[in-house]
């Protein structure tokens, strides 16, 4: 019974407490890859990075017939001569025999034995302590690294006819996220945080079901922060630990809590993933830690399926500052969900009015034209719109449903009208204000406008895919000039109630479609244009003077119903 003792040599194993004769057995590489056909090597990629602080080995249990790890402790020549040195170096391994018992998950490895021998081999240290020797019996299991499942490319798509193409498999990757979300769940439930989860540190067993190792990164909380008095405390790693956790003028993250951090390593390794490595690119670190938006690898991640979502998710994980980054696991939850399922029922350009909006946190609420409240983060708001989330200020939302599941994917400005304009809610009625003047309050705007009311009201929903072309028009040329914006101010004003008195005018509606069919192909033109190009000018005023005229035209086919004179209600004809 002779265990490796790190590179240093064997350490014969004598025990008091309990009969080992015949029990452990170390084995050789040839042995176990008799037994594990080469899926044992994961251990010797973990093994052969020095932790510093313990020593891993390879044994054989006759007991239960399948290869086990063993854990010893690693010492430093100084640590020989002193006895509480090597008392601290031992209670390393005590404390990760703490976490396994706390924790007690099937997603860790599980302790099998736990003993004193004497250790024969470091002579140098006191004989009354070598006697008392720690060794960790764990289970092995045979796996891969997620670095080798990345580095092999395992998380492309496959075909149907099972072979693989260049792209991620974005449904694949939000699975791992959940499970190694439910992971982070565990550790705050039971009061701890894991300080630098890594792709080294994910096991992949059959079914790509995950279990992490490293225990000597997992720290104990105090008060819902890390506890700095813990064994683990500023356990580290490039690149995967939160920015706090390395910056000395923050306590070295003393006051982190299991989210922060948890999520932050939950963005990177959703990141390294998907870029397929497990290196950093340049110019992708900062203070140690990685940030995203980086500049370099953000086409890898937007072209992916569901490349939006995984922008917005990993952009949110891997903020730099621990009071805005993303940190609700529900919500983290709920973006993995929809990536996983793919793409669901997207509603977009919905308009809403800021109802709260916590800075601190990342959250508001968003209240929409029907009354109906809908929850938001801030991963989801457009940069533009940061610092300027106001009560009461318009905004355009868009969500994603899907069968049990509804999520906020993007919250917008409605236009830059809502710079010198502002909604407010009374009654459940909106009245527009311009400055201190009150303008008449229009109870019977439509529903799902977008902004495009007459033309939502000619093609009868407000998601037919022209709309878009014409919302691309008014975000990007009419609202830049003065007049654009007047316009806009004048339309908004007027058009909601033309547009649902034109709603049950069939023909009239038709003679409105066709035209801003027209006006649609043209905005497709001009997008291909640079901005600079004299042809984009003719155009973008060609543009106008159609929406100018559409307005009028429209203006004229009401008439009768003296829109501008008397309130109206909304026709029996096509309703949204």
């Amino acid at each position: 019974m002779r265990y490796r003792f790190g590179s240093k040599g064997e350490l014969n194993i004598h025990s008091t407490n309990c009969n080992l004769k015949n029990r452990w057995v170390v084995l050789s590489p040839s042995k176990m890859e008799e037994i594990c056909a080469g899926n044992w090597r994961w251990f010797y990629s973990i093994s052969n990075r020095r932790d510093e602080r313990t020593n891993l080995s390879l044994g054989y249990d006759d007991n239960i017939g399948k290869p086990v790890i063993v854990k010893t402790i690693e010492y430093r020549a100084n640590d020989l001569k002193d006895e509480t040195s090597i008392r601290k170096r031992r209670s390393v391994l005590i404390e990760q025999v703490n976490i396994l018992n706390s924790l007690s998950s099937p997603l860790l490895p599980e302790p099998l034995d736990w003993f004193y021998v004497n250790n024969n081999y470091d002579r140098n240290m006191d004989e009354a302590l070598r006697e008392s020797e720690p060794v960790l019996i764990l289970d092995f299991e045979q796996a891969s690294t997620l670095t080798n499942e990345v580095n092999r490319h395992s998380f492309r798509y496959r075909n149907y006819n099972g072979i693989s193409t260049n792209k991620i498999d974005s449904s694949k990757v939000a699975r791992l996220g959940l499970s190694i979300l439910n992971f982070l769940r565990l550790l705050k439930e039971k009061n701890y945080a894991y300080l630098a989860l890594s792709p080294e540190h994910i096991l992949l067993l059959k079914d790509y079901v995950p279990r992490f190792v490293g225990l000597g990164r997992i720290c104990k909380l105090r008060n819902g922060h890390l506890d700095s008095n813990h064994i683990n405390f500023g356990r580290t790693l490039l690149g995967y630990s939160a920015p706090e956790l390395n910056d000395i003028s923050d306590n070295w993250g003393e006051f982190a809590t299991s989210e922060e951090v948890g999520a932050f390593s939950l963005g990177v390794i959703l990141h390294q993933i998907i870029i397929e490595s497990d290196k950093f690119e340049e110019n992708t670190l900062k203070n140690g830690s990685f940030f995203y938006p980086n500049g370099v690898t953000e086409s890898i991640i937007k072209n992916q399926s569901s490349g939006k979502a995984l922008h917005r998710l990993i952009s949110g994980l891997c903020d730099h500052n621990p009071k805005t980054r993303l940190v609700d696991y529900d919500y983290i939850e709920e973006i993995l969900k929809s990536i996983d399922l793919g793409k669901g029922r997207e509603i977009v350009n919905k308009n809403g009015v800021i109802k709260e909006y916590n800075n601190d946190l990342g959250i508001g609420r968003i209240i929409d034209n029907s009354g109906k409240e809908f929850t938001f983060y801030k991963n989801a708001v457009d940069k533009r719109l940061l610092g300027k989330l106001d009560i009461g200020r318009s905004v355009i939302f868009s969500r994603v449903e899907y069968d049990d599941l509804m999520s906020i994917s993007e919250v917008k400005d409605t236009i830059s009208i809502a710079s010198f304009k502002q909604i407010e809610l009374i009654e459940n009625r909106e009245t527009i204000s311009n400055n201190n003047s009150t303008q008449p309050s229009y109870s019977n705007k439509p529903k799902k406008d977008g902004w495009c009311f007459i033309s939502t009201a000619a093609y009868g929903t407000s998601l037919a895919p022209k709309l878009d072309l014409l919302r691309w028009y008014r975000d990007n040329v009419l609202i830049k000039s003065n007049i654009g914006r007047e316009s806009l101010e004048f339309y908004f004003r007027y058009s909601p109630n033309i547009a649902n008195k034109l709603r049950g005018m069939h023909i009239r509606k038709y003679i409105i479609r066709t035209i801003v069919d027209f006006e649609a192909e043209l905005v497709k033109c001009i997008k291909k244009l640079s901005n600079s190009s004299i042809q984009y000018s003719v155009l973008a005023g060609l543009i106008f003077i159609i929406y100018i005229l559409l307005f009028i035209l429209a203006y004229i086919f009401v008439i009768p119903e003296r829109v501008f004179n008397i309130e109206t209600t909304t026709s029996r004809g096509e309703n949204e």
